[in-house]
């Protein structure tokens, strides 16, 4: 656990925006696979011949009307990025891919399962097992669907398939806890100098007898497990870390561009002031890519405090441990922002 502390990364689960504000669909018995709450691990059975290679195809969406571009999943480079967390897939050779689809109403029609993987930590590709059981992370550029002349999506495909004979079991029970799907967004530099990092142990209560004894009542010491395997451990290990991290962090002199939409609607057009590139959906600001799309303290995103350091210990689940988002303008379209960020589970 390092304490340097980089340019930080936030990782925002675009479903869980999503579903805040009521557009998704259960469209699938495993609708509750998305969300950022792995320790609900879920199971399901594969009874499958031997020797043959299948899968299982699990489709969660949007609300039929909705047309949602494929820029409002995707990073300012094009990337989206995926996250299975709390699975047991390299133990029973399942290979996971999400596709992206758009469906009419009547008919389905299928966007791409993403070209130009890279592994941000243990995933190999779409068509191979990652090599530990745990969590995986993974960067992809996912298509949309044309329509009316814009590359949009309103559901989603979770592919679990079996790959070769050599990972092949007849039957198996196979775990995940979540699933995870958006963006990421970096900081345009580091934080200054006066960060601070603090390991609470707020579920460590003391008492103090009558008799001058210290009793300790432990509610709980550190992250739920995800099903049998410790949080962001890889190969089915427990995990010993104890405290919930939490990070004061400040950024200054930061451009008005990389902190604030130019436009804070939801289409691309008005007739009195002109045509924007971006909107709410799809901007790429901190205000559209993570505060808007997390409602500031309430949703879960995933947290690095050094966007160059892959280490699994060097993720978290957290929220904002604040309820405004105050912007200092310091010179002209150059501002100051505090964050404090705390883990969650």
């Amino acid at each position: 656990m390092t304490y340097q502390v980089g340019t930080p990364r936030f990782y925002v689960d675009s479903y869980s925006y999503f579903h805040s504000l009521g557009i998704t669909a259960n469209i699938s018995a495993y609708f509750n696979f998305f969300g950022l709450n792995p320790s609900n691990q879920k199971t399901f059975d594969y009874n499958l011949a031997a020797g043959s290679s299948a899968g299982n195809w699990f489709n969660f969406g949007l609300n039929r009307d909705m047309k949602i571009p494929i820029e409002a999943i995707q990073n300012v480079d094009g990337y989206s990025v995926i996250g299975l967390l709390g699975h047991n897939f390299a133990s029973n050779g399942i290979a996971p891919a999400i596709k992206t689809q758009y469906h009419d109403g009547t008919n389905q029609y299928d966007g791409s399962y993403g070209s130009s993987v890279e592994e941000i930590v243990n995933y190999n590709s779409t068509n191979s097992p990652p090599d530990y059981d745990g969590f995986s992370l993974y960067k992809t550029k996912l298509a949309g669907v044309s329509v009316d002349g814009k590359e949009v999506f309103n559901e989603f495909e979770l592919r679990l398939a079996i790959y070769g004979a050599a990972y092949l079991p007849a039957t198996g029970t196979h775990k995940l806890g979540c699933v995870f799907l958006g963006t990421y967004y970096d900081m345009g530099h580091s934080p200054d100098l006066n960060l601070k990092m603090s390991i609470e142990m707020d579920g460590v209560k003391q008492k103090e007898t009558k008799g001058g004894s210290t009793l300790s009542n432990a509610m709980y010491t550190g992250p739920a497990d995800w099903g049998s395997q410790g949080a962001w451990q890889l190969g089915n290990k427990k995990n010993f870390r104890a405290g919930r991290r939490t990070w004061n962090l400040s950024f200054s002199f930061l451009s008005e561009e990389s902190i604030l939409p130019s436009w804070a609607g939801t289409n691309y057009a008005i007739p009195w002031v002109g045509t924007f590139d971006t909107n709410i959906l799809d901007g790429t600001d901190f205000f559209c890519s993570v505060w808007n799309k997390t409602l500031g303290n309430a949703l879960p995103f995933i947290f690095q405090p050094d966007n160059t350091n892959n280490s699994p210990d060097q993720f978290a689940i957290c929220k904002f441990d604040m309820n405004s988002l105050d912007i200092t303008q310091t010179m002209h379209r150059k501002y100051n922002v505090s964050l404090k960020i705390e883990e969650v589970w």
